[in-house]
């Protein structure tokens, strides 16, 4: 069962964190909403190092990911 959450309702959940930290995908992108002095950590931002980091410059907060790529396990490849 899929449960869908409202985006109003999502923020909830968000608070106001220091420090917002995330895998690579859609759901980073509530770092729109993050206080200036936050910072966000992509897990593993597969291979596109830019992609949040882009809006992290935009919204003027700190980026910060994963750098060590040979400590990432994918499993099935």
């Amino acid at each position: 069962m899929i449960k869908i959450c409202h985006l109003k309702s999502s923020y909830k959940y968000l608070g106001i964190p220091n420090v917002f930290i995330g895998i690579h995908g859609a759901g980073l992108t509530h770092l729109l909403f993050l206080p200036e002095w936050a910072a966000v950590f992509e897990l593993y931002n597969c291979e596109d190092a830019n992609c949040y980091f882009d809006l992290a410059r935009l919204k003027g907060i700190k980026y910060i990911t994963w750098e060590d790529s040979t400590e990432v396990n994918i499993s099935g490849r």
